[in-house]
């Protein structure tokens, strides 16, 4: 089966976060079941045709995100009539597919789901405060003076529509988890007949596994970008509360800074206005680091903490349970899921400090609950998301929708 996968992230020039790691990861694994597999991405610095170590061939476009699903259709075209490829997969976000698969409507495709644009912002969404609400004025008052109404409509923008269009339109949708799924069927009417839970692969590098379950560090770290549906916000608050019992817990925050609630003021700056001076000593921000510097930083942990608002799956989580850290997570995604509902793991209710302060107190508070937790998730908890176990469920989901698309055409026919 020749597969192609239509993304702008893929590493290393785009890994900016987990579709990135998914696509790497399957491509990867997908050439070694015996497939043939190409990846089509961006690249903010070179435009370049290679094969990897891994069997996979990668064409690169030097381009602006924005401009990517339209910038790839040429290279795709010409690889294809090349040799023809037999399905195509694209991400839900951006939809980033939807110019290849308009200008190749014979060719059968498949959304897999990140987490779109949309819902990404609506779960992203800071809570309403004071600038918001004098830009808001503003546009009634343009409204009322102009009698525009359109520019109320406007606000709204066009690319959620085209990733919704894009995504009913596909031949097969796969899910890496259940929350995500209910939540396309539910706010965008999506078939759920068309719907396929098709978990993302994950192996970990020896470098995790290599990591010794029983350390006694009593830091607390934070993987991912900062910003306000990772849920940070929820976390600055349960620091005092975790410092009270444990005066010499350390928190560290590994990941780029992202937007706060207020203009001007990153997210960083942020979550240190909350806090009072005597506790910013007891903190460490990396900053953006590299994809193979992550076993660095878990190495030295002793708990992985993540509150988000909302993550359909949480490649993070994966890390952690790789490297045997112990994992405190929200439970109203597909993280849940993840650590099969707090088997492998803690869970607290989001938009919840004290629920986490709690969680993580009683991890310092127990070791051996701790240490137990993690050898778990490393040595069970990860047998889910192995290639061998989701490989066959991927290919099974690729021939449904080729089998969709061709009977869609004979009936066309």
């Amino acid at each position: 089966m020749r597969i192609a996968f239509i993304s702008y992230e893929f590493p290393p020039d785009t890994a900016f976060g987990g579709i990135a790691t998914y696509v790497a990861q399957i491509s990867r694994s997908l050439a070694a079941a015996g497939a043939e597999v190409e990846v089509f991405c961006g690249s903010p610095t070179k435009t370049e045709e290679s094969v990897d170590e891994h069997g996979v061939r990668v064409t690169r476009i030097k381009v602006d995100r924005m401009v990517f699903p339209t910038a790839i259709v040429p290279a795709f075209i010409k690889r294809h009539r090349s040799k023809a490829f037999d399905v195509i997969e694209g991400p839900d976000f951006l939809a980033e597919a939807r110019y290849v698969t308009r200008a190749l409507p014979h060719l059968p495709y498949v959304v897999k789901l990140h987490t779109p644009f949309y819902f990404a912002r609506k779960f992203g969404r800071f809570p309403y405060n004071r600038e918001q609400f004098r830009n808001d004025i503003r546009l009634l008052w343009y409204v009322a003076k102009t009698r525009n109404v359109r520019a109320l409509a406007s606000q709204e923008n066009p690319l959620f529509r085209e990733e919704r269009n894009h995504l009913l339109n596909a031949d097969e949708i796969a899910a890496p988890s259940r929350a995500i799924a209910n939540i396309i069927v539910r706010s965008w009417g999506a078939d759920p007949q068309k719907i396929s839970l098709v978990p993302y692969t994950y192996e970990p590098p020896p470098e995790m596994l290599a990591i010794p379950i029983e350390t006694q560090t009593k830091r607390i770290s934070f993987v991912g970008r900062l910003e306000w549906r990772k849920g940070v916000q929820d976390l600055a608050p349960a620091i005092p509360l975790i410092l009270e019992r444990h005066p010499d817990a350390r928190f560290r925050f590994v990941g780029a800074t992202g937007a706060s609630p207020f203009a001007g003021m990153s997210m960083q700056d942020y979550l240190c206005s909350q806090l009072a001076k005597r506790h910013l000593e007891r903190l460490e921000f990396t900053g953006k680091v590299p994809l193979h510097r992550v076993p660095h930083y878990l190495a030295d942990t002793d708990i992985c903490v993540f509150p988000s608002r909302w993550e359909s799956f949480g490649f993070v989580v994966l890390e952690a349970m790789s490297a045997g850290r112990a994992v405190v997570c929200t439970g109203n995604g597909g993280m849940a899921e993840l650590v099969d509902g707090g088997e492998y793991g803690l869970l607290v209710p989001p938009k919840s400090p004290r629920d986490i302060a709690n969680r993580i107190n009683y991890l310092l508070d127990n070791p051996s609950a701790r240490h137990e937790i993690g050898r778990r998730a490393r040595t069970e908890g990860l047998r889910r998301f192995t290639s061998s176990s989701v490989i066959p469920v991927q290919l099974q989901s690729y021939e449904r929708a080729i089998a969709r698309r061709a009977a869609a055409l004979a009936h066309v026919g």
